[in-house]
């Protein structure tokens, strides 16, 4: 298992899924069967208001078809993230990909909308996910980045249904120049 943190362009889907799909192969040629990308790994997390867009969603959509494709000889399963428009709203999502399909995409439960964190103003939450995947025997679940920080987590559950790893993609705003002193 591998959880990857490429360089992400903001906003150049088709970049930042070529990027993922290079290190996809390179870790299948290591042997790697599971690899975790970041939160919004195909637009990068810093879009903001760029998710209102619909050239930014379809092409985001567009890209994500393109890994599978590209990915489908690879013995790896890949999850990566994504903003999905569905029923005319936008969900932030992990789309769970092998074999040259999308076999399902979990969206994001819990939104956070304090501090830097503006999620309410571009998504609108998932229903819960109590989706549980197999590779190589071993069960896995997924959620993303402030789910894990719910009174109870989804994990929770997905772990109490028999989850053995839980991946949980996360990312986060820019807030460059700070540096913390210990």
């Amino acid at each position: 298992m591998a959880a990857v943190v490429p360089r992400v362009n903001v906003a150049d889907c088709e970049a930042n899924a070529t990027a993922i799909i290079e290190q996809c192969g390179r870790l299948a040629g290591r042997a790697v069967r599971l690899a975790v990308f970041p939160e919004l790994s195909i637009t990068s997390y810093t879009v903001g208001d760029l998710l209102h867009s619909r050239t930014l969603l379809d092409s985001a959509y567009a890209e994500l078809h393109r890994i599978a494709a590209e990915t489908a000889s690879m013995p790896i399963v890949a999850v990566v993230g994504v903003p999905i428009n569905m029923n005319s709203t936008v969900v932030n999502c992990a789309a769970v990909i092998s074999s040259g399909r999308i076999h399902a995409v979990v969206g994001k439960t819990y939104l956070p909308n304090y501090n830097e964190f503006y999620e309410n103003r571009w998504f609108t939450p998932a229903e819960s996910n109590s989706t549980i995947f197999v590779v190589d025997g071993v069960r896995f679940a997924v959620e993303i980045c402030e789910d894990l920080w719910a009174p109870i987590a989804p994990s929770t559950h997905l772990a109490l249904a028999g989850a053995e790893v839980l991946l949980n993609l996360s990312a986060s705003d820019e807030i460059g120049g700070k540096q913390a002193t210990l």
